[in-house]
């Protein structure tokens, strides 16, 4: 389907005048400039949990796993993070984040 001269010639004209072509405004400029804020978030990823073997530490679990020892002592409710269990299963929250602009 092809449109009649005229309708693309009057759409022509319809941008063209939607860019400040009034003579009232000659040689005004305006600039504008904008930033969107970039969000941040943090969010609780789905709990995973590790079976302690011989010669675990609660250090060495949250570095293998992403998170920290605080997660997990918090997450487990452990009294005394250097007191672990061979065969004790601890749950692992791992945190992630994403940036949104």
């Amino acid at each position: 389907m092809t449109r009649p001269v005229a309708a693309v010639a009057a759409s022509a004209v319809l941008l063209l005048g939607s860019c400040g072509g009034d003579d009232d405004d000659a040689g005004a400029t305006t600039t504008t400039s904008s930033t969107a804020p970039v969000a941040t978030t943090t969010t609780e990823a789905p709990v995973s949990t590790y079976t302690v073997q011989a010669g675990d530490t609660l250090f060495d679990i949250a570095n293998r796993f992403g998170t920290t020892v605080a997660a997990i002592v918090e997450a487990n409710g452990l009294t005394d993070p250097d007191r672990l269990s061979i065969g004790q299963v601890l749950e692992l929250p791992t945190t992630t984040s994403t940036s949104t602009p």
